[in-house]
């Protein structure tokens, strides 16, 4: 006998509440009828010019609203930034080209420094080496013994 109307009033609003939390348990915070505002993207411009030397990107003017200056100078191979901040002062920035260097150098006769030699051709190298060091040396004779200026350090 009893109806939808006669429901207690505070017991639909215990319910509801119940509700709510169950689902800001399970969604996060719930927020009816909300509806997130969208901020149109704005684009994105680079500001600045093309410059020939650093006196005449420092010598530039740039607007006082702290956005950043770009001035690229090709010849030298740099860019110059510039930017008012927060405190008034002017930021300025060089930035240079630096060539890559290559990890594998390069030495007289376009020889790569990581070749290697194999321990069997390195000692007959050095067998050959020392056969010609002791040729040379059967061929001559120490001067200084031969003419009699060698001293020693007694007689004096």
């Amino acid at each position: 006998m009893f109806g939808y109307n006669n429901y207690p009033a505070y017991q639909m609003q215990a319910n509801q509440n119940r509700i709510n939390d169950l689902q800001q348990q399970q969604y996060g915070t719930y927020q009816p009828y909300q509806m997130q505002q969208v901020q149109p993207q704005q684009n994105q411009i680079i500001k600045g010019r093309p410059v020939s030397s650093y006196e005449e990107a420092k010598a530039s003017m740039i607007d006082l609203d702290g956005s950043l200056f770009v001035f690229p100078d090709i010849a030298n191979k740099r860019i110059y930034t510039k930017q008012i901040m927060l405190d008034g002062t002017a930021d300025f920035r060089v930035y240079s080209l630096v060539p890559e260097q290559n990890n594998v150098h390069q030495t007289e006769g376009n020889t790569n420094s990581n070749e290697y030699v194999l321990k069997k051709d390195f000692d007959n190298t050095v067998s050959q080496l020392l056969k010609q060091i002791e040729s040379l040396k059967g061929g001559m004779t120490n001067e200084w013994e031969s003419t009699g200026n060698v001293e020693s350090s007694n007689e004096k």
